[in-house]
């Protein structure tokens, strides 16, 4: 997760589904990219299925695409490790324009057009529902 997500022992210090899709899909936002073609960042990049929860007992895999000036993240929260069962979807849209090239790499400003959540599941709606009435 991005380390504005984290606690300084290491804990999330977001509670619910909403604060870890958010701060799984901006930890992916201020990586960099080295590019090929001149000042164009375009593409798309898709993780392998990376450990997520306590004790890695859930699993996630990321996609991003930059098209133009637009970027889209989706990140795909699966129970268990291997990613057996999708569970949770997040997709983030936005645009972006480079404005550095640090160290060889590329800074980016983006501005976010949306974010969207979807929980696939009844079990796991009814999970992170609980207590909340």
């Amino acid at each position: 997760m991005g380390k504005e997500c984290i606690d300084e022992d290491g804990s999330a210090v977001v509670k619910g589904l909403a604060g870890i899709a958010l701060c799984a899909l901006t930890s992916l936002l201020p990586f960099r990219v080295a590019h090929a073609d001149g000042h164009r960042l375009q593409g798309h990049w898709r993780t392998d299925c990376l450990p997520m929860g306590a004790g890695g007992r859930h699993g996630a895999i990321t996609t991003v695409t930059f098209r133009g000036d637009e970027i889209r993240a989706v990140l795909v929260m699966h129970t268990g490790a291997g990613c057996e069962l999708p569970s949770v979807t997040a997709e983030y849209t936005g645009r972006f324009r480079i404005v550095g090239e640090p160290e060889g790499a590329l800074a980016i400003d983006h501005v976010v057009s949306s974010l969207t959540m979807t929980v696939g599941r009844a079990d796991v709606a009814e999970h992170y529902n609980r207590g909340r009435r």
